[in-house]
């Protein structure tokens, strides 16, 4: 919390990086060398026992797991040193007030016959309803938008519904127990919890039939302008807009031995992939 790595390695920052690059969004990525044993053990020791939790690229460490695996038939003899026992990570600070989490907001098209006043009569069932006159092309409406789903979501699960009907519906949880229906006793109350396993268990599967792998229905979107936009001029019929998932609740989903639902956090600012390489020969 105290940021006492950052602290330690700004002198490094004081010279020219030796990797300096602007990517296609418009953002610097500078990467600077660090040779210094004194400051590398410093860094090792605050290191040392922390918790690390994977926040992008499960994937990929699974994979060097299971490549690490494979060497190690192939050569029993090994030491524990050879290249194929190590994976290259770039580590963050969870309390780095620079680290920002987005949301990805879901998109959904392809429903036969789809009623959005009946939709909204079952939603009512589950959650109290506020629906406001809404215009998706006016931006100031859109900031509004988001700061209302920000300010209800910090006293209740909250959610917005965009139908193309000219109105905003903000969907606010009633019971928050109607979520042990979608999970087993063990499973930890902030995964049941989250606002996309309620999107996703409660609205997407249970009320629409859809799963979160649906590619042909559903559509997971960053901008809610663009999110927006796909319902009013693009044929989508509902957009579900969500806030972002809170860096707390990814840290104790972790800490429960969990995972995270499919597509919950968009981490920002992410580094270039290729920086640095790892040659694991």
């Amino acid at each position: 919390p105290c940021c006492v790595l950052e602290g330690l390695a700004k002198k490094e920052k004081d010279r020219q990086p030796e990797v300096e690059v602007k990517d296609d969004d418009g953002v610097w990525h500078r990467l600077w060398r660090c040779t210094d044993e004194n400051l590398i053990g410093k860094a090792q020791a605050l290191l040392d026992n922390k918790p690390l939790v994977l926040a992008d690229g499960h994937h990929r460490y699974e994979a060097a797991i299971a490549y690490r695996d494979y060497m190690r038939q192939l050569h029993p003899d090994f030491t524990g040193k050879e290249l194929f026992n190590y994976v290259l990570m770039c580590l963050s600070n969870m309390e780095d007030k620079g680290m920002r989490i987005f949301p990805a907001h879901r998109v959904v098209s392809g429903l036969a016959g789809f009623d959005p006043a009946a939709f909204l009569g079952r939603l009512a069932d589950y959650f109290d309803i506020e629906s406001l006159a809404f215009d998706p092309r006016d931006g100031e409406q859109i900031r509004a938008l988001r700061a209302r789903l920000s300010d209800l979501g910090r006293c209740q699960h909250t959610l917005a519904l965009y139908t193309g009907d000219g109105r905003i519906h903000y969907l606010c949880l009633r019971d928050e127990g109607v979520m042990d229906e979608f999970f087993d006793a063990k499973t930890p109350k902030v995964l049941r919890t989250l606002d996309i396993s309620i999107l996703h268990c409660l609205l997407l599967e249970r009320l629409l039939g859809i799963a979160s792998d649906d590619s042909e229905r559903l559509r997971y979107i960053r901008r809610i302008d663009e999110a927006l936009g796909l319902v009013e001029g693009q044929g989508a019929q509902l957009a579900f807009l969500v806030n972002p998932t809170r860096m707390s609740e990814v840290r104790d989903v972790a800490n429960a031995g969990e995972k995270m639902p499919q597509k919950s956090t968009y981490f920002y600012p992410k580094i270039l992939s290729g920086m640095v390489i790892n040659p694991i020969e």
